[in-house]
């Protein structure tokens, strides 16, 4: 923290040495600081990942301010040849890594590398990168490498210097190459995946136009992947990136340097909110934030980071409140959390010590998390390293903590319509979120999608509102919303669009048969699955982001089916509930799994409160469903959102009785005589 208080800002945050733990963590190459909080906000999750870390002053200027010389000398330290190049564009911009280079000249690069590397009499292959200050012209050394070639240096071969050759023939005794001297013929180095990345991220910005991404790709070029004799290495970049986009767009939870495909969430705190300065500026760490579940269900963070503070606002949103009572659950946030002696179960997943049980990776990301399966159900204490994506676990923990209140979390959503309290549940996938979107578009309050607390005696729901997960055919429907979209992602729907278009218009003859048509079709359901954005409720509902609670009266149970048209009936309430009591225990499946490793590695050590916890939620569940108004909606998928409100209104407003007798929302033929039937029954 002294030192943070004596750097010259901005600066940079990068390993003296790439480690493993760096290079699996898939994020920046160096992290940028503009001041001492966010520099120890970065330390405090880079520190992981290192043993000694730089600080280094930022140098003003783009990434073509970038230089680079490339270099050999022999075992007499004779220099034999020499390349200068800049980079055009990197990969992440500013802070990445070269995707699009070009060889230049530059003198001054070129006798400051001959003056570094003359003065020690080195041999070997060398390479330094300078970078010029826009603001004073001054060259500034950014770093040196040493006994290996660079990802850039075959630029130097397409520009007609044998660089790596001619290291190759004095090594074993050849006559050198003849080609060592440059001719400065400006060919260009490309990566084309990176580039287009990163060339898409400077034009939304305004800082490149369609014209002068052209002519940065105009000339003779060296490609880092692509070969039309070899496409492989290329094709195979591409599935790599996909199922990189596919691991990080599971979840609601946004992810910091991955490639998240979250959007338009609240999540940067303001004013004096956890995790900000009373000034607005990011807090290195909060002591304490508490968070008020409806009163039901009380969370203590310790320690958190303003990175740690905002992972749990996306998965509990704005429900922090201070407590006047111990918290149920407490999580600890540390820097480093010891696993002496770890031992694992699985591949590297999780594992345990003599001391306790440890998650070990959460969204594909390494983790240390230490969870007290034993202590779940009184006051349980979660302990993670600070910098995770979220809190493995705790939504989990948190909907079995509620059962101590009598209340029950359903995979549901749930919304007040013109004074009614709807509840819409199904198994995953089934239809919530378009219902409540459907609700939405003609004033629906909002009270939760995902998990929704219900009371025992069936009078109050309460909802926890997660970001929610809209797909690109949902978008269509909501043009407000669409119109925040970034271009990036809209861009990134039409590319994957236009992909699956075309795979399916080829047949699966000869060509459907050829490696490149065969790995695009691998690729799509992978690719598919990245056609969504994670958006606040906020975003969506407005003003109707209301209380998050509401009295449930109207209970529907969704299911998609082939037939193109929607069908709407009575329900059994009772009978619904016991389907839902099997969608709860699926959802609750990551828990178990966990859970009975946990029994595994401390024979000694179960947990009846989760050893009964089913015969309690099918308790609480029956008893909170019972009398309910119910009805099952079947529906195609995707469905029409304004066909499904139209069919769902009349039974949320007046009920099945007065909408049969109006012949108003029927899809059917059978509901009538389904509603008549029920009531002689009765009767």
């Amino acid at each position: 923290e002294q030192a943070a208080q004596e750097l010259t800002f901005p600066c940079v945050l990068k390993p003296a040495m790439k480690t493993r733990a760096w290079e699996e963590r898939k994020g920046a190459k160096v992290y940028r600081a503009s001041n001492p909080e966010e520099f120890l906000a970065s330390y405090d999750q880079c520190s992981k990942w290192t043993d000694l870390l730089l600080a280094q002053e930022w140098i003003e200027g783009s990434d073509a301010a970038l230089y680079s010389c490339n270099c050999y000398f022999n075992a007499d330290a004779k220099l034999i040849a020499t390349f200068v190049a800049r980079k055009l564009r990197q990969w992440p911009p500013e802070a990445g890594t070269s995707c699009l280079g070009e060889e230049c000249r530059n003198d001054v690069v070129l006798e400051e590398t001959l003056r570094l590397f003359g003065g020690v009499r080195y041999c070997g292959l060398g390479y330094v990168e300078m970078k010029r200050d826009e603001r004073t012209g001054k060259h500034f050394f950014i770093e040196a490498n040493v006994g290996r070639p660079t990802g850039r240096s075959a630029i130097a071969e397409a520009g007609g210097v044998e660089l790596l050759y001619a290291m190759y023939c004095d090594a074993v005794g050849y006559p050198l190459p003849a080609n060592l001297k440059q001719t400065y013929q400006g060919v260009k180095w490309i990566h084309l995946r990176r580039d287009l990345q990163s060339a898409l991220y400077y034009w939304r910005r305004g800082q490149l136009t369609l014209s002068q991404w052209w002519r940065s790709w105009r000339g003779r070029k060296a490609y880092a992947l692509f070969s039309w004799t070899d496409p492989r290495p290329f094709l195979a970049d591409l599935q790599r990136a996909a199922g990189l986009l596919l691991s990080s767009g599971k979840g609601n939870q946004p992810g910091g340097a991955e490639r998240v495909r979250t959007l338009l969430t609240n999540r940067r705190p303001t004013g004096n909110s956890p995790g900000t300065k009373a000034n607005g500026t990011p807090a290195r760490v909060c002591k304490q934030i508490d968070y008020d579940i409806h009163g039901l269900v009380g969370i203590r963070l310790i320690n958190p980071s303003a990175s740690d503070a905002a992972a749990v606002a996306g998965q509990l949103g704005p429900l922090q409140s201070p407590l006047s009572r111990e918290p149920d659950i407490v999580v600890r946030f540390v820097k480093q959390l010891p696993t002496p002696n770890l031992r694992y179960l699985g591949p590297k997943t999780h594992g345990f010590t003599d001391d306790g049980y440890f998650i070990l990776r959460s969204h594909k990301q390494e983790a240390r998390v230490k969870v007290a399966f034993e202590e779940i159900g009184k006051q349980c204490e979660i302990v993670c390293e600070t910098g995770l994506r979220s809190v493995p676990l705790l939504m989990a923990i948190l909907n079995l903590t509620a059962l101590k209140k009598d209340c029950v979390a359903l995979h549901a959503s749930a919304f007040n319509y013109k004074g009614t309290g709807v509840l819409v549940t199904g198994w995953a996938k089934g239809g919530k979120t378009e219902a409540l979107l459907a609700f939405a578009l003609h004033g629906a309050e909002y009270v939760g999608d995902e998990w929704i607390l219900l009371s025992g005696d069936g009078q109050n729901m309460y909802g926890v509102p997660e970001n929610i997960r809209l797909w690109d055919w949902h978008l269509e429907y909501l043009p407000r919303v669409r119109r925040q979209v970034g271009a990036e992602e809209r861009l990134l729907f039409k590319g994957i669009q236009w992909l699956d278009r075309m795979q399916q218009a080829i047949p699966n003859g000869r060509i459907g048969k050829t490696f490149p048509v065969r790995t695009v079709r691998e690729a799509m359901p992978a690719l598919r699955r990245q056609l969504n954005v994670c958006v606040a409720p906020q975003t969506i509902f407005g003003r109707g982001f209301g209380s998050l609670t509401g009295r449930p009266e109207k209970l529907f149970l969704m299911v998609s089916h082939q037939d193109s048209s929607i069908a709407i009936e009575p329900g059994d309430p009772l009978s619904i509930a016991r389907r839902m009591m099997s969608s709860i225990r699926y959802e609750q499946l990551p828990l178990m799994e966990h859970y009975l490793a946990f029994k595994y590695a401390f024979p000694g050590k179960d947990n009846d409160f989760i050893d009964t916890a089913h015969q309690r939620q099918m308790d609480i569940l029956c008893r909170a469903l019972a009398g309910k108004e119910a009805y099952t909606v079947r529906h195609p998928h995707p469905v029409s959102l304004h066909d499904l409100y139209a069919s769902m209104r009349p039974f949320v407003e007046q009920g099945a009785l007065r909408a049969a007798s109006n012949g108003e929302g029927l899809c059917d033929g059978s509901l009538a005589g389904s509603e008549l039937h029920r009531r002689s029954e009765n009767a």
